[in-house]
């Protein structure tokens, strides 16, 4: 009998199955357990699937200078998101091309990038996310401690997920922009509410700088004005934890003049501040190495009053154009709150002379509104001389307090408001125990507490007129 005989065959289905539990991931949306977001369990996806060290999904700057990690999966274990700045790393490669792979000694390769250092990376494969109109928006990038001998199931696996990454990444920042809309008009209003709100123009200062860290890294920010009448730039705010901006100086040819100048919100790195240097636009005692982010503070009439700010430190991060845009939105709208607030400043401090001088008048002095005849407010002179206390005897009206009948002093208020004042005259004014007091009364319409009112001198001549009728009885005699 012929012996019995088993012919069997194998195959390694490993990379199939990579390939298919990818197109499952895809298809269900990519959501490996429900607490994740789609980036987060991709990276998971990728790092379990590939079994590599380090997997990092980002998104691009518009300038495509920086990168920001959406999610960073390390060693079986999310990280912390970070920005970054693509120069010297094999990331920036691929703004260049879709696709790079360095299966060995990576980091030698790029000795600029402390980041390979630190992770021991040995290998690198990455490939670029490109938005619907073809440019760059993010990229995925691989990293492992031991060298990558086939990079052939790596790369299917990422262009298999990098339109759909693409889609994604373009869909968060769709939503971003309208949450960052969102928060600038929100901003704004705030704004506009806290020149209202705060009690004094400091006070106004430092809750800008807190709203406005809410949309801008406000880290390093102040205010800048150009004094006009000492020829001094003066900052009379400033959060600034690197020490770079001066309290006040000569005007010169700083970057609060250039601003100024400009006429416009600018971004200014810090190459750039030093080819302005060159061409003398600029003159900088200070640290030139920053980012500078600025736009003019302007009147209503559009002239420039002095400068909102910021800075970033330069080599860590730089400003967008999109943030260029936000501050100018934000900037003229506080150029609005803080006219303002000096006005409402400017017109206390008025009111507060102008109720010292009433004070120290030696006549008697009444504050009446013209329309009503209401006496608002009087100085201690009046009190002690006729008696009222408005705290104990108010409201009192003119017609109270003279023995003119009320349509003579209607008629009074109403010309004093059309012509602006009153021409002197002797009157009599009842004392608050009743007793009558001739007085010399002249008035005059003036500006006080955002209005119109009637100031009203009282000078007692009852002495002058006893001795006026004394005079003229003897000269009878």
């Amino acid at each position: 009998l012929a012996e019995n005989r088993f012919l069997g065959f194998s195959k390694d289905i490993t990379e199939r199955k990579m390939l298919e539990t990818t197109h499952n991931f895809l298809l269900h949306s990519g959501y490996g357990r429900p607490e994740e977001d789609f980036f987060a369990a991709l990276a998971r996806h990728l790092g379990d699937t590939l079994g590599v060290y380090y997997v990092c999904i980002d998104r691009l700057s518009g300038d495509r200078l920086t990168a920001q990690t959406v999610a960073v999966y390390c060693d079986g274990h999310f990280e912390d998101n970070l920005e970054y700045t693509l120069a010297d790393t094999p990331c920036g490669m691929l703004l260049d091309q879709s696709f790079c792979f360095f299966p060995h000694r990576v980091a030698e390769l790029f000795p600029g990038d402390p980041a390979l250092r630190e992770l021991q990376a040995d290998s690198y494969i990455g490939t670029t996310l490109l938005g619907f109109d073809g440019r760059p928006i993010g990229l995925i990038a691989l990293l492992d401690r031991k060298p990558m001998k086939d990079s052939r199931l790596a790369e299917t696996l990422l262009r298999m997920i990098s339109v759909r990454a693409a889609g994604e990444l373009e869909r968060l920042q769709g939503m971003n922009a309208l949450r960052k809309s969102f928060e600038v008009q929100t901003v704004l209003r705030e704004i506009a509410q806290a020149a209202a709100i705060c009690p004094s123009i400091e006070e106004l200062y430092a809750t800008v700088h807190r709203l406005i860290a809410r949309v801008l890294p406000a880290r390093i920010f102040y205010f800048a004005f150009v004094d006009e009448a000492t020829n001094r730039v003066h900052v009379p705010y400033c959060s600034d934890e690197m020490d770079y901006v001066p309290r006040g100086r000569p005007v010169g040819r700083g970057l609060t003049e250039y601003v100024m100048r400009l006429g416009r919100a600018v971004h200014i790195t810090a190459e750039a501040i030093e080819k302005l240097m060159a061409a003398g636009e600029i003159t900088l005692r200070f640290a030139k190495q920053l980012d500078y982010l600025g736009a003019p503070l302007l009147t209503p009439q559009g002239k420039p009053i002095g400068v909102l700010a910021m800075n970033l430190p330069a080599g860590h991060e730089v400003f967008s154009n999109e943030q260029v845009d936000i501050l100018a939105a934000v900037a003229a709208q506080v150029s609005l709150a803080i006219i303002r607030k000096q006005g409402e400043e400017a017109l206390a401090e008025s009111e507060a002379r102008y109720r010292a001088l009433i004070e120290q008048a030696p006549e008697a002095i009444l504050v009446i509104e013209p329309q009503s005849g209401v006496i608002l407010e009087t100085n201690t002179r009046f009190t002690e001389r006729f008696g009222y206390d408005l705290r104990h005897d108010g409201p009192l009206r003119a017609q109270d307090i003279t023995l003119d009948s009320t349509e003579n002093v209607e008629a009074l208020l109403e010309r004093s408001q059309r012509i602006g004042a009153l021409p002197m005259q002797r009157r009599v004014v009842r004392h608050r125990k009743g007793f009558l007091v001739e007085v010399e009364r002249s008035a005059t319409v003036v500006r006080y507490r955002n209005r119109s009112l009637l100031t009203v001198t009282l000078r007692d001549v009852s002495d002058e007129i006893r001795r006026e009728r004394e005079i003229h009885r003897d000269a009878q005699l």
